[in-house]
């Protein structure tokens, strides 16, 4: 064989593992044999796609995009890897060279449906809803019975952000008129087209429903059929009902949490880790499918990965999914959000388990017939809540989970470094932009109006669209108290954890968005003992920080109503001894909301109950009622302690 031969030869042989690795999953492996592969032969623009492909599903975004930019220098019209480039950037958070790059394969394959409905998705998430929806429709002229465009057509009718309040119910009405329009068409349709519509579930999702902060048990309920209804048709072997099977007294319920989630994220950290952490595992056998499909992996992972008797990872098929979760013979499914994730809202809508729960990870009713409980907090909820839910609602006592603070280092910020002067009253305004609701603008310019030496500090939005729609509202109405915004507002670029809890621990104080209250944000603020000024809202969603001062039995910073609320904020601005008064406070209460181990009971009493097994109690049991009596005694909880007092005897 002559060299060439031979170096042609060695070149199939190293593509042939990479490719068979990168198929069975081995990433690692199939990256090291795809680099070999372009040692020997520097020139070969499919590998580079290949390599992208496989560093991007490990989230290492700039060599990913790298090797995009690398093939494209090889192969300047491959189409493809235009678009595996677009989301790179898209997910990188670079929208603008995402949708250029989506544009350009359009550009080379007019017919390129996929590279339309992306086009169509960063447009959106840069705030331009009307082109966003252009492309969308331009991918189903060259496709009419696109599915995936069909649904994104419907969920685009819901933008990140609004302009005003009347939007609000303008693109309402528009999403719900599309949405009967679909979930219609799937009625209608043969069964070989629902079960081919099966593929576009959870791949656009009304997840910025929730933020109109309404009662959308009605529309979720219209959409959470129609989902079980196409994977119904689709999967028919998961659909059935699953009779619960009688547990023997020494049997553990064996339960499932289905999330793309068991990583460094909120719905991890809230509700799901203190719950699997602190379950009693002499009567539960816990079991771990971690769907996200991008490999998400970090400490948190590995953590999770440790906590579980069985921690199954992805990224799998459907049908491996359910084959794999129906194997584990569950008795109880948990779904910790359904609303974000694409593989958990698909295996939401069929029945792997005899019952199927879910819980506020993503604090809305998920609408789906197939999920039986919704479990929330006592505090959170309004005495109406079950109106807002299809399914049966639970409330844990109090917070309704095990909450650990979270161990971190913040970085060294002081007022200066983020441009406002030492003697400015420094609001921390953190939550996502569409949080805050156009209705709701007026109360800055109010308190500003008060306060002269006061900065409001909001963070970026990913898409730029988004926070120019935010702005401009602001110029609006602090025209209208004849106020400059600029000379009150500020923006800062999306920050990492550790300046995030610098940045936080500065602040004079936090400001909860009104309609969808702080949760997280608000504990890592409370973490600095930063006063909180919250208007509990209608909804469980609104109501997050009202439900964490009761806790801690700090009412004072908790309004009534939205004059009550400006009022606050200003007497916290004007006065530092109150501010003080507040802060130590925090400082001395927070502990309340820390290691509440009552939540967990209460849910085992719950799974208990539901599977009709008696608790065979343990040395665990007593560990745990005096550590509840006391602390529920601490708290001057006399009833309840008097109870756990009693159960320890």
């Amino acid at each position: 064989m002559n060299t060439k031969n031979k170096l042609k030869s060695n070149i199939e042989y190293l593509l042939q593992i990479a490719v068979q690795n990168h198929n069975n999953g081995q990433l690692e492996s199939a990256i090291e044999y795809y680099q070999k592969v372009l040692k020997l032969k520097p020139d070969y623009a499919e590998v580079y796609s290949n390599l992208g492909v496989l560093l991007k599903q490990q989230d290492d975004l700039p060599a990913a995009i790298k090797s995009f930019q690398q093939a494209l220098k090889i192969k300047p019209d491959f189409v493809e890897v235009y678009c595996n480039l677009g989301t790179a950037f898209k997910k990188q958070g670079n929208l603008s060279a995402a949708v250029e790059s989506f544009q350009q394969a359009v550009k080379i394959k007019p017919d390129f449906v996929e590279a339309y409905c992306s086009l169509g998705v960063a447009l959106k998430e840069q705030g331009d809803l009307s082109a966003a929806i252009k492309s969308i429709q331009q991918a189903l002229e060259n496709k009419p019975d696109l599915d995936i465009a069909k649904f994104y057509i419907c969920i685009n009718q819901l933008p990140i952000i609004y302009t005003s309040y009347s939007e609000i119910e303008l693109r309402r009405n528009n999403y719900q008129s599309y949405l009967q329009d679909l979930a219609q068409h799937y009625k209608q349709a043969n069964p070989e087209n629902r079960q081919k519509a099966a593929d576009a579930v959870g791949v656009s999702k009304p997840f910025y429903l929730a933020y109109q902060c309404l009662n959308n048990r009605d529309l979720q309920k219209a959409y959470g059929e129609m989902l079980v209804h196409l994977m119904s048709n689709r999967y028919p072997q998961w659909s059935q009902v699953i009779n619960l099977p009688h547990l023997e007294p020494n049997e553990k319920i064996r339960i499932g949490f289905i999330s793309g989630c068991f990583h460094r994220h909120s719905v991890w950290k809230i509700p799901m880790k203190g719950w699997v952490e602190n379950l009693d595992r002499s009567q539960f056998e816990l079991f771990a499918y971690h769907t996200n499909t991008t490999l998400k992996h970090d400490g948190e992972t590995a953590q999770a990965g440790k906590v579980f008797d069985k921690f199954t990872k992805g990224p799998l098929e459907i049908e491996k999914w359910a084959e794999i979760i129906q194997k584990d013979r569950l008795h109880i499914v948990i779904f910790p959000e359904l609303g974000m994730d694409p593989i958990a809202l698909k295996l939401g809508s069929l029945k792997l388990a005899p019952i199927q729960m879910t819980s506020w990870g993503h604090p809305d009713t998920s609408g789906l017939p197939t999920i039986d409980y919704y479990l929330s907090s006592e505090l959170m909820e309004p005495e109406n809540a079950q109106e807002s839910y299809t399914e049966k609602l639970v409330k844990l006592p109090n917070l309704s989970i095990y909450y650990q603070p979270q161990i971190i280092s913040p970085l060294k910020v002081t007022k200066k470094d983020i441009g406002i002067p030492d003697d400015a009253i420094m609001f921390w305004c953190c939550q996502s932009l569409y949080k805050y609701l156009p209705q709701h603008d007026d109360v800055f310019p109010r308190i500003a109006r008060d306060l002269d030496k006061c900065k409001f500090v909001f963070i970026e939005n990913q898409g730029e669209g988004v926070t120019e729609v935010f702005q401009q509202r602001l110029r609006k109405v602090f025209e209208e108290f004849a106020l400059n915004y600029e000379d009150y507002c500020i923006f800062l670029q999306q920050l990492k954890v550790r300046k995030f809890a610098g940045t936080a621990a500065i602040a004079d104080v936090f400001l909860d968005s009104i309609g969808w209250s702080g949760c997280n944000s608000t504990l890592e603020s409370i973490a600095h003992n930063v006063p909180v000024v919250t208007l509990s809202g209608e909804f469980m969603r609104g109501r997050h920080s009202m439900a964490i001062l009761k806790m801690m039995n700090i009412e004072e910073t908790i309004a009534s109503n939205k004059e009550e609320y400006v009022e606050l904020a200003i007497g916290l601005g004007k006065d530092a001894q109150y501010r003080q008064y507040i802060r130590r406070l925090v400082a001395e209460n927070k502990h309340k909301l820390y290691n509440d181990i009552k939540p967990v009971r209460a849910l085992e009493e719950f799974l208990f109950d539901i599977v009709g097994k008696p608790k065979i109690s343990s040395a665990d049991d007593v560990t745990d009622n005096l550590r509840l009596a006391v602390q529920e005694h601490r708290v001057n909880h006399l009833e309840s302690a008097e109870q756990a007092y009693l159960q320890v005897l």
